[in-house]
């Protein structure tokens, strides 16, 4: 039975990957874009999880000002991840990429100097641009990855992201034996750390405690390597902003996470139509 479910959830999704695949990909995501905006962000349970998530993190947000977020966030999602499902094509589109930030300077020093890094990021913008920016610049960064539920989809999905950089590693002791190799033969991961994490820490997001994972500090301690955040925001001309943010001071694993997430929380207040607001972040309330 879901073997059925599946394949009728994906089946929409082929077709339109199918249709718009001779479209040039700047102009085939905001096709999907709207898309998405305009069908699956409007599915009633999709809608109430994201005014549920909005009401919490801005309890003093109108209803209109929440249907406008939500409308602009389904659009930058199905772009993100109509790009990533065509990340073959999306990442030759690094012209379209603005860099700044002081942490670009760190990971170069990495490199040259053959050590290791740890890339902190969210569900906000395009986050895998981050990525073919830097693999572009001889720094290929691998990823933590956690499956998708449907069988259909999971296959196209791993392949973009697997075209992002490598090694995939799935989460879990096995994933973490293969990151820590990575990084002590000086490569990079990335790591996106606004996904629930059921043993982690009730740490604040949002002015609200979110189970979250302090691995990424605990590797970077234990490495002695630098944990930097880098935000790629989606801008209104269909470039992108990519800021490497100044390190996190190395100081012990839970504070060290508590200001991840602030970093993120300020992306997030500043551009909330630029974070995935679908997810059960603040599952703990639900």
């Amino acid at each position: 039975m879901k073997a059925v479910k599946d394949f009728i959830q994906f089946a929409p999704i082929w077709l339109v990957l199918t249709v718009f695949r001779v479209v040039p990909i700047a102009t085939r995501s905001r096709i999907i874009g709207w898309i998405t905006a305009n069908v699956a962000g409007r599915l009633p349970h999709i809608r109430k999880r994201v005014d549920s998530n909005l009401q919490r993190a801005f309890p003093d947000m109108n209803e209109a000002d929440r249907r406008a977020i939500h409308k602009r966030m389904s659009h930058n999602v199905g772009q993100t991840l109509s790009e990533i499902l065509y990340n073959r094509d999306f990442r030759t589109q690094t012209h379209r990429f603005d860099v700044t930030g002081a942490g670009m300077a760190v990971l170069e020093a990495c490199q040259r100097d053959g050590r290791g890094a740890m890339i902190i990021s969210g569900h906000f913008g395009q986050w895998e641009a981050i990525r073919h920016l830097l693999a572009e610049r001889g720094m290929e960064t691998g990823a933590v990855y956690r499956p998708t539920n449907n069988q259909f989809y999971e296959p196209y999905f791993l392949r973009g992201i697997k075209l992002g950089g490598e090694p995939i590693v799935p989460r879990g002791l096995a994933g973490m034996r293969q990151m820590i190799k990575t990084l002590r033969g000086g490569g990079f991961m990335a790591v996106l750390i606004d996904q629930r994490q059921n043993d982690g820490d009730k740490i604040p997001f949002m002015g609200h405690d979110a189970l979250t994972s302090t691995a990424a500090a605990e590797l970077s301690l234990k490495l002695d390597i630098p944990m930097v955040p880098v935000f790629a925001k989606r801008m209104p001309d269909g470039r992108f902003k990519i800021d490497f943010e100044a390190p996190i001071p190395s100081t012990e694993a839970l504070a060290m996470t508590i200001e991840a997430n602030r970093r993120l929380e300020a992306r997030v207040r500043a551009d909330p139509d630029q974070w995935f607001w679908v997810h059960k972040r603040w599952a703990m309330y639900h």
